[in-house]
């Protein structure tokens, strides 16, 4: 079995003044270097989506580009499953991490495999404390006419198309420094740096 990994960091971080989130200084390095370094060794291979086919690649991992252009998240994970589907050889599955989530538990992909299969589902999304986190999940790559179709129609939320596709919940521990502290805000960055015993940024 191959599951490939997608990292979305595609988004125009409107909340966040200080630019990109996946930039942003959390511990000496940057956001996204955290992610890459939990979700690499949880997958074959991975791969960082991006609007624009252009846009700056990181840490020497491809870019997959968004084919329909302004379709949020969803729009990523669909090109994100052609780009899983197209590899050889190709993957069964794809893992989905948001850049500005640095803290993903080191067994993300094993537990939501563990869901997936216990369930006999095709995806599965992490859930703690009772709130799901779709950018968060293990998706077969036989779902892409699934998020086609429902991109066509212009419904482009990706907690819809996690329900679409039956995805199970993999339940995770609800815990002050929660392996889904999403850093939104420049706020959210300082709370995540004293939590983690980091300098002040």
């Amino acid at each position: 079995m191959k599951i490939a990994g997608l990292i979305f960091a595609g988004g125009k971080s409107r909340r966040f003044a200080e630019g990109a989130k996946e930039n942003a200084r959390l511990a000496g390095r940057p956001l996204i270097s955290h992610v890459i370094a939990r979700a690499a060794p949880q997958v074959d291979t991975l791969a960082i989506s991006r609007a624009e086919s252009d846009a700056p690649i990181v840490e020497g991992l491809p870019v997959v580009a968004d084919i329909c252009r302004e379709c949020g998240p969803l729009g990523g994970l669909h090109a994100g499953l052609r780009w899983a589907a197209a590899l050889t050889p190709k993957a069964d599955y794809l893992a989905s991490f948001a850049c500005d989530t640095p803290m993903i538990p080191d067994d993300l992909v094993a537990r939501l495999l563990a869901a997936a299969s216990a369930a006999s589902r095709p995806a599965a999304i992490a859930s703690a404390g009772g709130d799901r986190h779709p950018t968060l999940g293990l998706w077969s790559t036989l779902l892409e006419p699934v998020a086609r179709r429902r991109l066509e129609a212009g419904d482009f939320s990706l907690h819809g198309f996690a329900e679409a596709a039956g995805a199970a919940d993999a339940e995770f521990a609800d815990e002050p420094l929660s392996g889904f502290f999403n850093v939104n805000t420049a706020a959210d960055l300082a709370a995540l740096e004293k939590i983690l015993g980091g300098a002040p940024r």
